[in-house]
């Protein structure tokens, strides 16, 4: 199985790994749960294609997450909004610890 994120914000030079969807509702992020052999992390603007083997990726962010920057952000839904969170992982970072990881430009 794949689960895929598209990204339209690619000038950080990082990957976001959500770790909660709704933050309001307790909801977990997709990359804490999802049951996918990889994580296809594809940049729209660059079209850069990151192929993440999970879970193996999981393993090692969860051991290291806290090295990462936490950051929020919100979606409006109707009159009200939710709050996802996740950390900032340089992607030169991921792909020298975590092994298997490969970059396709489309």
């Amino acid at each position: 199985m794949i689960e895929i994120k598209g990204d339209r914000w690619n000038k950080t030079r990082n990957l976001f790994f959500e770790t909660h969807s709704n933050l309001e509702r307790g909801t977990p992020g997709c990359f804490m749960y999802t049951e996918a052999d990889w994580l296809f992390y594809y940049f729209v603007n660059t079209r850069q294609l990151y192929r993440l083997p999970m879970p193996k990726t999981r393993e090692w962010f969860l051991i290291t997450m806290r090295r990462f920057r936490e950051r929020t952000t919100t979606t409006p839904v109707g009159n009200s909004y939710y709050t996802t969170v996740g950390r900032l992982v340089p992607i030169t970072t991921v792909m020298l610890e975590v092994a298997g990881i490969k970059m396709e430009q489309m």
